[in-house]
């Protein structure tokens, strides 16, 4: 019973005159399709499913790929699935959607899974595909696949600044992407004016590999805006040095016009097992269009490098806050340009060196770096591009600077005096009275010592703060310095509010269509991690709920306050079903039992064929 429950999550239900075709790798054209002994071509089910249509896809190994030649309609949508637990079971030569409505699910693809202009409220989900394309799609989503290849939101697919249509409102959720070796092309793109898209829940990796000339980027976002990253999670390794050259290899690049975006709770790892060849990040460079970078905001993120991130076109309007970022060898932030109304505020920065170098003055107005732990393992002497905290220049006016926490175990004449220089090689401990406040009043509130991490080594790193650490409401507010306030943070602990308005109903003799709006990742608030949904011939309670049968494959979660939908299938004629659910959150909390739905199937098949339409 609980395998057939799974058979199918479409992404909404079919209507009621909706067909259910099969096809094989042997199916015939001339086959009526309606049956498994019965199939059609794949061909066939391209050239002829229409809106509401169901394709149900065999096993085995196809010549063709997946492309239908008509759109669905809201509400009605041709659906091909094959198998969800088993996508391989079912392998094409590629999936192209270029049309409206269309849903894959549970197929491998030989080539890419590609969603094309004009491509709108179409979906990709649980299948094994190579390179995941937008190309002028909308509303459109690739959700739970595994990815081998690359990723791309460009313009239709001519791919040029003449093509017909943006990305926008495109989601990229939960998948596996492994990038590879990376290609000049880059591995992961978000170019062509792309906009409010969302990248969500991923995990991704790629490896460096390149000679010669190359200018592979990891990830990198150019000529767009307004879109959101979050809870992914990156990973770039190198095989060997960029081209012989000093400059480390691009794990990740905003540049051009990359603005107005969201990065939360990303964390990346930049070459943290490469060895001695260096994977750095740039938060913004100058591209083809130097200072169009700005308004971006990092929130919670974790970013590990054995190099440096760099800074090289001016960071303006751009708040990283509440993130932590640590670099093996030094520089965990290094400006090589300037400052610009941007605000660095309750940051933990970890350095085997150096952890901050500004190579230029502050520029503009709003400059802030407040609440901050400075870290550096070994901080060089009173030198050129010595000591934790670097400036070219005095650094008076344009910023504030206040409540930060310094710490380094080493120490030109006396704990603390490498906290802070400036041209020409003067060192100063923060405070007030110190040649630094006497320079240009800055710091007066901040403090000089250890922070007391968990571990303060590299392999292990971890940056909650301990008893009787300094960084215990140094910050502004009395609040503690640092990313994660005192006893790692505020634990996740409130659950998914439970849903209330689960329904069975749009019965047929062996299905059910089971509704409900989707809950929150705390309360009502955010997106859930997972669902539990369960079904049996007896009333389901929150005591006998894990008895129940149970849906292997349930429906990925929607934001908060989005309808949701699930087709149990293969069930009996004439059988009462109870139905329940419960959600989880990312940090294992569960909901409680939703409210218990019961609908009963038809105790005939009521649903007559379908209308010949090529009648001749």
């Amino acid at each position: 019973m609980a395998a057939a429950g799974a058979a199918l999550a479409l992404a909404l239900a079919p209507p009621a005159l909706a067909t259910v075709r099969y096809v094989s790798p042997s199916g015939l054209d001339s086959n009526s399709g309606t049956s498994a002994s019965s199939p059609w071509s794949l061909a066939k089910a391209n050239a002829s499913l229409v809106a509401g249509d169901v394709c149900m896809v065999l096993p085995g190994t196809y010549g063709t790929g997946i492309a239908p030649a008509n759109s669905g309609a809201s509400g009605s949508r041709i659906t091909y699935v094959g198998n969800l637990a088993n996508p391989a079971q079912a392998t094409v030569t590629g999936i192209d959607i270029a049309k409206a409505y269309v849903t894959v699910k549970g197929v491998a693809s030989g080539g890419a899974g590609a969603l094309n202009y004009p491509a709108r409220y179409d979906s990709i989900a649980r299948c094994v595909i190579g390179d995941a394309d937008f190309f002028g799609a909308k509303y459109s989503t690739i959700a739970r696949c595994s990815i081998s290849g690359q990723v791309a939101f460009l313009l239709d697919r001519a791919q040029t600044l003449s093509g017909t249509s943006n990305c926008e409102y495109d989601t990229l959720r939960g998948n596996t992407i492994n990038l590879g070796a990376i290609p000049s092309s880059h591995g992961f793109k978000i170019r062509g004016y792309t906009q409010n898209c969302l990248i969500d829940s991923n995990r991704v990796a790629g490896t460096f590999t390149q000679t010669g000339t190359n200018d592979g980027v990891g990830r990198i976002f150019y000529n767009s805006s307004w879109n959101t990253l979050r809870d992914n999670f990156w990973k770039f390794d190198a095989t060997n040095d960029y081209n012989s050259n000093p400059d480390p290899w691009n794990g990740f690049v905003l540049r051009d016009s990359a603005s107005h975006y969201l990065f939360e709770r990303d964390t990346l790892l930049l070459g943290v097992d490469s060895g001695t060849h260096e994977v750095r990040g740039v938060l913004c460079s100058s591209g083809s269009f130097p200072g169009s970078v700005g308004n971006n905001r990092w929130n919670q993120c974790v970013i590990r490098t054995n190099s440096y991130v760099w800074v090289q076109n001016g960071l303006r309007t751009t708040i990283i806050e509440n993130s932590v970022i640590a670099s093996r060898s030094g520089n965990a932030l290094w400006f090589g340009s300037a400052m610009e109304g941007s605000q660095l505020r309750h940051n933990t920065l970890w350095s085997g060196g150096q952890v901050m170098r500004f190579d230029e003055p502050f520029l503009g107005s709003g400059n802030e770096i407040t609440s901050n732990i400075i870290y550096s393992t070994s901080a060089g002497p009173i030198a050129n591009y010595g000591g934790q905290t670097q400036y070219a220049s005095n650094g008076t006016g344009n910023f504030t600077q206040n409540n930060n926490l310094f710490f380094t175990p080493s120490f030109t004449g006396s704990p603390g005096d490498r906290s802070l220089m400036w041209c020409c090689y003067t060192g100063s401990k923060p405070g007030s009275g110190t040649p630094w406040f006497q320079l240009n009043g800055q710091d007066a509130s901040s403090r000089y010592g250890s922070p007391m991490f968990v571990d303060s080594t590299w392999a292990t790193l971890d940056v909650h703060l301990t008893a009787p650490s300094r960084a215990l409401g140094a910050g502004l507010g009395g609040t503690d310095a640092g990313a994660y306030p005192f006893g790692g943070g505020s634990p996740d602990v409130t659950p998914p509010a439970a849903v209330a308005d689960l329904a069975a109903g749009q019965p047929t003799d062996q299905a059910l269509v089971v509704t409900w709006t989707a809950p929150g990742d705390d309360g009502n608030a955010g997106t859930l991690a997972a669902y539990d949904l369960r079904y049996a011939t007896a009333p389901i309670t929150a005591v006998n709920f894990a008895s129940a049968s149970t849906v292997t494959v349930p429906p990925a979660p929607l934001p908060a306050g989005s309808a949701q939908s699930f087709v149990l299938l293969a069930l009996q004629p004439g059988t009462t079903y109870y139905v329940a659910l419960k959600a989880r959150d990312e940090a294992g909390n569960w909901s409680t039992i939703s409210n218990v739905a019961s609908g009963a199937t038809l105790t005939a098949d009521t649903t007559p064929p379908a209308a010949i339409r090529d009648l001749r």
